[in-house]
């Protein structure tokens, strides 16, 4: 059986953007809704669950990427660097 291709570090850099993208808007919604229904409501359990379920496949593709391509591997694919952290926040407003 033939084995699967793995993404490429350009890839993994495209995947990684979509996943950080997805979670500053799931963050943002989480908050709202957070702020608008009892912490214990299922909206607000369900948008945690998502959020945790996103945070868990950019760990496992960060693993990934750091097994495969142990050279050019940079934590900085998958999580932020401080600066664009700060950034990310001030788009926020």
């Amino acid at each position: 059986m033939a084995r699967k291709q793995r993404p490429t570090v350009e890839e993994h850099k495209v995947l990684a953007r979509t996943i950080i993208d997805a979670s500053c808007e799931l963050q943002r919604s989480y908050i709202l809704v957070a702020n608008s229904y009892p912490h214990q409501s299922r909206e607000v359990r369900k948008l945690k669950q998502v959020l945790a379920a996103l945070d868990a496949a950019r760990c496992a593709l960060d693993t990934a990427l750091c097994r495969e391509d142990p050279e050019r591997y940079s934590t900085e694919v998958y999580y932020l660097t401080q600066s664009e952290r700060a950034a990310e926040l001030g788009n926020r407003s």
